[in-house]
């Protein structure tokens, strides 16, 4: 094998790991957020901040005027529409994992979304700011 060859074998390899690395990391279609900027935003704007627990979890701690709809009433698509409807939706959870999933499946849906960074465990580390 040349030394030209291999070139174009190393191109085409690092090519085909940039693609496969940007599927698996498809972070990019749905804004994330600190809870500094979800707070002004819900000061600010018409947003409103979905909860994405468990109705369990979201009993024994939750931010004030927060909405509980929980992932798998996102995933069933069962829940009320006229709550999000022309609304900037900031979606949290306990470490921002689930309320990713719901974001990204929103989005899907055409909702404005907005994924709170480090959920729960970010916000009441800084409940003031």
């Amino acid at each position: 094998m040349t030394a030209r060859n291999r070139y174009g074998l190393l191109a085409i390899l690092l090519m085909g790991g940039l693609l496969i690395a940007s599927y698996w990391c498809r972070d990019g279609s749905v804004p994330t957020i600190s809870p500094e900027e979800a707070r002004q935003r819900l000061a600010t704007s018409n947003a409103i901040l979905v909860d994405v627990r468990t109705p369990q979890e979201f009993s024994q701690a939750h931010a004030e005027g927060t909405v509980n709809v929980p992932l798998a009433n996102i995933e069933a698509n069962s829940f009320d529409e006229e709550l999000f409807k022309n609304r900037e939706l900031l979606l949290i959870c306990r470490s921002g994992r689930r309320s990713a999933r719901a974001a990204e499946l929103l989005h899907a849906r055409g909702y404005t979304v907005f994924n709170v960074r480090g959920g729960m465990q970010k916000w009441n580390a800084n409940p003031g700011s």
